[in-house]
């Protein structure tokens, strides 16, 4: 005697809608990462000529790239809890 299992073809439907959202949640993080670098790319490019026009020292243009870098990583830090927020994750009762 041999059994067979019937498959409700909605759940598998389910599970393509899962798979493709996970696929794009990672291409916008991918994105999201791409432009950071390349933002950065930018600001380290254009930041000898800004120093020149500026006429700023080697020593501040440092505490530039820094004050940047601090400036970005605040805001996705900031970006992060507003999304788990969104979505249910976060508690400002557990902070």
């Amino acid at each position: 005697m041999t059994t067979e299992t019937v498959r409700d073809p909605s759940s598998s439907r389910g599970a393509d809608q899962t798979d493709s959202r996970r696929w794009l949640i990672l291409a916008v993080v991918g994105l999201a990462q791409v432009m950071v670098i390349l933002d950065t790319t930018v600001v380290k490019i254009a930041l000898p000529s800004a120093q020149r026009a500026l006429r700023f020292s080697n020593g501040d243009r440092q505490w530039v790239i820094t004050a940047y870098a601090l400036a970005v990583e605040l805001e996705l830090d900031v970006a992060d809890l507003e999304a788990l927020d969104r979505v249910g994750l976060y508690d400002e009762s557990q902070c």
